[in-house]
């Protein structure tokens, strides 16, 4: 298959708090993060404060998301283009190269923020 036959995927999801955790335990705060996928490969990226359950804070970009929670709330897959598969790629692997702010605040820069500033950083916004 070369790349113009390839299909590419973005997934939104929602962990409500008291998301069952693959590692025992439930979520506290609940998240919000996303993954891609290029038919091969599943790639997560999600946005936490570097100090587990901080409210403000350095943040971390987190890369295992899809193996962390259980049965998340809400997930929402979309075809994208490999030009927004790209960017999406590339802004999970370093944010603040797109001008996100890394440092977590739970009121107005958290895992909510590092989501849809990635689905806008793809061309990917909200219909109104």
């Amino acid at each position: 298959m070369d790349d113009h036959e390839k299909r590419y995927a973005v997934t939104v999801y929602v962990a409500a708090a008291g998301t069952p955790l693959m590692a025992g335990g439930t979520s506290f705060g609940g998240h919000m993060y996303y993954s891609i996928d290029d038919g091969a490969t599943v790639k997560s990226y999600g946005f936490s404060p570097i100090k587990h359950g901080a409210a403000s804070g350095p943040g971390r970009v987190s890369f295992n998301d899809v193996d962390t929670y259980k049965d998340p709330y809400y997930s929402r897959t979309m075809e994208v283009s490999k030009e927004q598969y790209e960017k999406l790629a590339d802004f999970g692997a370093n944010p603040a190269k797109s001008g996100f702010n890394m440092h977590y605040n739970g009121a107005d820069n958290s895992c909510i923020d590092f989501t849809w500033d990635a689905l806008n950083h793809a061309g990917l916004h909200r219909m109104t």
